[in-house]
């Protein structure tokens, strides 16, 4: 289409103020944004100017668009030509040969606020400190998986990487040199997810520095070796100054070989945040006394557990006295043993909540009907029940 060729008389961005025109795009997604900056070259400008239509096009950058070693470049070249101020762009399964690859394609905008990046990997770790420098200023929303450095010497001296406006950090199985050095100067972060098999302490010690000098932390997700990691950490409560809403846990806590201090040092810390925190959610067991002060919480409005078979039949049920809950709203009990005196006794401390119940992943459909009737059977209407996943 020729862009020359308007009749400005009808058309809506020179008729309205850019307010009222930035509301009506707001409407469309990012496919019809892209077609719609086609139209004509007034809308192109409207377009390549406007956040309120740019954050809603992620760019997807994958080894699919590489051919013959040149597929960088040439993506490089096209968005040079095509400039608007894209937000947010997807990176997956790229190696970055050299770091000038990556800022070349980083400089195609200057304003990146989200950036997902996963099964990718640089070559030192002075190209990523480089990269993570160039994007670090406008940053907000930065999730890693599966990152890795291909040359991991330490006397490559990375530079301290200040994240100013960056408030979503997730890194899910990254190389530990990437959290030694990125993880060091971030106080603005309201939702860390942090998942790894193996912290150095030097990661480690990073981590705990990021707990502690996040005071707007809303949303904590850890796996279970960040969470054992970090709160098997002597005084970790100490400077702690956030009031989280939302945690969440996974692996088997109770597992643990240090489970005692494990257990010591996260019931202080539920108690630093029992004001705060209305979603609990644990993908594994957790231990009796730490489940009977998570129903001492009083905002608490949802708990998840799950994974009991290691310890569902070393307890006695029947004689489980959970706190009452005024709060509670909902509990959720994961892959549920079949057990109707573990059923009681969370509902005991919780007589008006919803409990959900979903069934071993194994079991067929007449065995999940079998449990359903059972508990239906045992409890009658006394029980406000949903099953779920019957198939």
């Amino acid at each position: 289409m020729d862009h020359h060729k308007e009749n400005t008389s009808s058309d809506p961005i020179s008729f309205f103020p850019s307010e009222i025109t930035a509301k009506i795009f707001n409407y469309l997604d990012a496919k019809d944004i892209l077609a719609a900056s086609e139209v004509s070259k007034s809308w192109y400008n409207f377009i390549a100017d406007s956040s309120h239509c740019l954050r809603k096009v992620k760019l997807n950058f994958n080894p699919m668009m590489i051919r013959d070693g040149e597929g960088i470049d040439n993506w490089v070249s096209i968005m040079e030509n095509n400039q608007r101020s894209y937000e947010n762009i997807d990176i997956t399964g790229i190696f970055f040969r050299n770091v000038m690859q990556a800022l070349d394609m980083m400089k195609t905008s200057t304003r990146w606020k989200k950036m997902d990046m996963e099964s990718s990997s640089f070559n030192s770790r002075m190209d990523y400190s480089i990269y993570f420098n160039e994007i670090s200023e406008t940053m907000e929303d930065l999730r890693m998986k599966n990152i890795r450095v291909r040359n991991n010497h330490h006397d490559a001296v990375a530079r301290d990487l200040s994240f100013p406006k960056l408030k979503v950090l997730q890194a899910c199985m990254i190389a530990p040199a990437i959290i030694e050095d990125v993880f060091c100067n971030m106080t603005t972060i309201e939702k860390l997810y942090l998942s790894s098999y193996y912290l150095t302490k030097k990661a480690k010690d990073n981590i705990v520095k990021l707990l502690k000098s996040n005071t707007n932390l809303k949303d904590l997700q850890l796996s279970f070796s960040c969470f054992t990691d970090v709160m098997a950490t002597e005084n970790i409560n100490e400077g702690i100054q956030f009031n989280l809403q939302k945690m969440y846990i996974a692996g088997p806590i109770y597992d643990s070989c240090d489970y005692q201090n494990l257990k010591t040092n996260f019931i202080h810390f539920l108690s630093s945040q029992r004001e705060s925190l209305t979603t609990l959610v644990f993908e594994a067991w957790m231990g009796l006394d730490i489940l009977k002060m998570i129903y001492q919480l009083p905002n608490l409005k949802l708990l998840i557990v799950g994974f009991f078979f290691p310890i569902n039949e070393s307890i006695d049920w029947g004689n489980v006295c959970l706190p009452k809950s005024k709060s509670l709203i909902q509990v959720t009990l994961l892959e549920f043993p079949d057990c109707c005196d573990m059923l009681k006794a969370f509902a005991s401390g919780t007589p008006t909540s919803r409990i959900n119940v979903t069934f071993r992943s194994y079991l067929n459909f007449l065995q999940r009907l079998h449990v359903a009737y059972k508990i239906k059977r045992t409890f009658g209407k006394e029980l406000n029940l949903n099953v779920t996943n019957w198939y």
